[in-house]
């Protein structure tokens, strides 16, 4: 790959309609270093849905969890960071359109997320009723009313699903700006597994 654009959700700060980009000149592991594509945050930096905070980087896991396998499989490629917030439908069309002008064919585009986050401490036990299925099976089938429209590169049903449904997806934004990434392309979708 020539670069690596990893897109995760901002756990740590309430934003919206803006992509956050990072002054990081890299980001180092024990495993190795991975060199920031600089460049490319100048040039998409000068677009206002996107913004410059290190402080939201520092701490995202969301990115960081992905970098250490990146650096063992890819440790020369340098890499982009962008976490989101809550996005519109227009902010993520016209952030995923930004983004089209800095990739080439050999970028790879990775949206970091967690599908539902079920129990107390995330406030979501919707699935009480046990004559719709087990707790684990209603889970499954609550993460398939997302992962199906994305299967389906159907980014308006996902988009009603993420805006609509009660969900815990906090990559949600992400997935939805790589879907807008792949919207006017053949892309096919697979799904290699789900646990």
């Amino acid at each position: 790959y020539s670069k690596i654009i990893i897109l995760g959700p901002c756990h740590y700060a309430a934003v919206k309609d803006l992509a956050i980009l990072t002054n990081y000149q890299s980001i180092q592991t024990p495993i190795g270093t991975s060199n920031i594509l600089s460049d490319d945050v100048d040039k998409l930096i000068k677009h206002p849905l996107f913004e410059i905070e290190d402080k939201f980087h520092k701490a995202e896991h969301s990115i960081q969890m992905q970098i250490p396998v990146l650096q063992y499989l890819c440790p020369k490629t340098p890499i982009l960071p962008i976490i989101f917030g809550s996005l519109s439908g227009e902010s993520s069309k016209e952030i995923a359109n930004q983004i089209t002008q800095i990739i080439d064919d050999k970028t790879l585009i990775i949206a970091s997320s967690d599908f539902t986050h079920y129990g107390d401490n995330f406030d979501f036990v919707p699935f009480t009723d046990r004559s719709k299925g087990t707790v684990r099976e209603q889970i499954e089938s609550h993460d398939m009313n997302a992962i199906n429209p994305i299967l389906a590169n159907d980014i308006s049903s996902y988009q009603d699903f993420i805006r609509t449904e009660d969900h815990t997806i906090c990559g949600c934004y992400a997935i939805e700006v790589l879907m807008q990434l792949c919207k006017n392309n053949q892309t096919k979708f697979k799904l290699c597994d789900y646990k």
